[in-house]
């Protein structure tokens, strides 16, 4: 029977994991095994099984044992490892998309170019092709949507933060809380002050009830778990029980070596092992602390300028070739411990947009000959005015002379006409008398 105490172990844990590999083999007595067939002989399977969640073990089967094996498509394993390609996370550098093609889809392609999942995968590939044309002109992907490189640049300290922020959200989301506080501590370095930061404070504030619920929860079991664990160490033959214990060195040891990695870097997120209670209890102490320093401190306020606003003006400043604006605002960028690369950027974008050059203005001489040529113009003017005055005065005095012609050519025409007057009456007279006298004359000759 405690023989048999290991076989009845690795039964219960493959039942309670999902192994990498789900080849399915059934024994006789009706009990399943969930693992991978790494080899076999003409009598035996050997079948690599999950011991825990980060351990693996092989054990070995007789054929006469066994009932059935289902073994799962080659190419589905490695099809699933695609899953997580896309979407793509936000901001992958040229290099990661590099390695996504080449480390990951392209094997893929040349190893099953006849599987089933071959279009999709040349889908996928296209995509990564695509996006990474698109990183390679510098443009940056955030929440799915691409943004130009001047665009991106002109904001980068904000939208890097926000890059940032969302990242440590997704983490959070996925429960990978060590990994999104990690983030947490960046955004508080590098942008304490940008608009992204109380973001982030809140988004922490979120999760950290339920780290710490969680970390205090391992710590509690973790004597239990230990004391589980050695009891299981006895338990087992003596090859297993080296081989297990060897996997828990390697296990601790690099536990050890992580703990040593934080505590180098000062950060409070400490490494979690299921069965260290000692670095457990550090760790829910410090998230405790935390949580009450968010929540003394509320949302970050401040009547300074966010450093975003500053780093936006001082692209714009360079933009206009404003040096003296540019070293200002920069200045106030380093006070704030802004990295160099957005300093860098800045100084770019300056060195791209230089000042232009101040009209030196003319020359002495060039002066005193605009101001000759400037008296000679006034000179004539004036002589044109003047003599435009003479034929103005020459203009008038002949129109009144005219005037006065005019008035003595009607006064004589006046005169004759009334001198006129009676020697025309004179003459009609005369006329009606002769014509009397000659009418008087014809009556007495009849």
């Amino acid at each position: 029977m405690r023989q048999n105490l290991p076989y009845q172990l690795l039964t219960i844990f493959v039942l309670a994991t999902c192994p990498v590999q789900a080849d399915k083999i059934t024994l006789k007595d009706g009990k399943v095994i969930e693992g991978e067939v790494i080899s076999e002989t003409d009598t035996e399977y050997v079948v690599s099984v999950a011991y825990s969640k980060s351990i693996r073990t092989r054990k070995t089967f007789k054929k006469s044992e066994i009932a059935d094996i289902q073994k799962e498509a080659p190419d589905l394993k490695p099809y699933k490892a695609l899953k997580d390609v896309l979407p793509t996370p936000d901001r992958l550098s040229v290099v990661g998309y590099e390695q996504l093609i080449e480390s990951r889809v392209k094997p893929f392609l040349k190893s099953f170019p006849n599987s089933k999942y071959t279009l999709e995968v040349k889908k996928t590939l296209a995509t990564l092709e695509s996006e990474l044309a698109r990183a390679k002109a510098g443009d940056v992907k955030l929440d799915g949507e691409w943004i130009d490189a001047a665009e991106w640049n002109a904001n980068a300290l904000e939208l890097d933060a926000q890059v940032l922020v969302k990242r440590m959200k997704a983490l959070a989301g996925r429960k990978s809380y060590r990994s999104a506080l990690l983030i947490y501590d960046k955004i508080n370095t590098e942008f304490n002050s940008a608009d992204a930061a109380n973001d982030a404070s809140q988004a922490a504030l979120q999760f950290l009830p339920k780290y710490s619920a969680q970390i205090k929860k391992l710590e509690a079991e973790a004597p239990a778990k230990l004391e589980k664990r050695d009891k299981a160490l006895k338990a087992m033959t003596a090859r297993d029980s080296s081989r297990m214990k060897k996997a828990y060195d390697e296990i601790e040891a690099k536990h050890q070596a992580a703990l040593a990695k934080a505590k180098e870097s000062r950060t409070k997120w400490l490494p979690v092992s299921e069965f260290d209670s000692r670095t457990l209890q550090t760790l829910a102490r410090n998230i405790d602390a935390e949580i009450n320093n968010i929540q003394r401190g509320g949302i970050k306020t401040s009547n300074q300028t966010s450093t975003s606003a500053v780093y936006r003006n001082a692209w714009e400043a360079a933009g206009k070739g404003n040096t003296n604006e540019v070293k200002r605002l920069q200045s106030t960028l380093r006070s704030r411990k802004v990295d160099n690369k957005y300093l860098q950027l800045i100084s770019e974008h300056l060195d791209a947009n230089p000042a232009k050059e101040e009209d030196p203005g003319p020359s002495l001489e060039e002066q005193r000959a605009a101001e000759a040529a400037k008296a000679k113009e006034a000179k004539a003017k004036a002589a044109a005015e003047r003599k435009a005055a003479e034929e103005e005065k020459r203009a008038r005095r002949l129109r009144e002379r005219a005037e006065q012609e005019g008035a003595n050519d009607s006064d004589e025409k006046e005169e004759s006409e009334s001198s006129f007057l009676p020697i025309l009456i004179a003459v009609i007279l005369l006329t009606l008398l002769i014509a009397f006298l000659v009418m008087k004359r014809k009556q007495s000759e009849e």
